[in-house]
């Protein structure tokens, strides 16, 4: 067992109980020896049902089923740290935040300013907007009617005309709530 969880890559120690206890994961896993394991732990990473997984592998079906084969690969305690290890690359890339939007799109405008011409100019415009308004710097709003236009109606009067546009989206659903 020892001998396994070093190959897997896990840092362990042994409490005062004598227990095993696992302190953490080393980073960047080496591929498993086994090619069959590392294709099913790759194919497990990438959310294959086990089973499939197992037949992808390229291991035949046997007489127990792949479910009950593909359960006991997931059990070995190698296999497992290098679905989880992979899982978690696949996490950390795929990460998408507002931050990173933002910068990437200020790197767009910054590019395109440096072309200095003026359809470049414009993409620039585009991108600071794009970046302005995903943080709520910037709200589009859109105004009906003309000028003035409500500027004689009293509150009842004004109030009807809200109710009267409500029924327009009286079948969406979060528009709903707010009656």
């Amino acid at each position: 067992m020892l001998l396994s969880l070093q190959n897997a890559g896990l840092f362990q120690t042994f409490s005062p109980y004598g227990r095993l206890t696992i302190l953490g994961r080393a980073q960047n896993m080496p591929p498993l020896n086994n090619n069959r394991h590392e294709k099913f732990a790759n194919e497990v990473a990438k959310g294959v049902r086990p089973a499939d997984a197992y037949a992808k592998a390229g291991y035949a079906a046997t007489a127990r089923g792949n479910d009950v084969c593909a359960s006991r690969l997931l059990k070995d305690v190698n296999i497992s740290a290098r679905v989880e290890e992979l899982q978690e690359r696949a996490a950390t890339r795929t990460v998408v935040t507002v931050a990173g939007i933002t910068e990437d799109l200020l790197r767009i405008a910054a590019k395109a300013e440096a072309l200095e011409s003026p359809a470049a100019l414009n993409v620039a415009r585009n991108a600071k907007m794009d970046a302005a308004k995903l943080n709520g710097l910037v709200i589009d709003r859109k105004e009906v009617g003309a000028p003035g236009e409500f500027d004689d109606k009293s509150v009842d009067e004004l109030r009807k005309i809200v109710e009267e546009g409500a029924k327009k989206f009286a079948g969406v659903p979060f528009l709903k709530e707010m009656h």
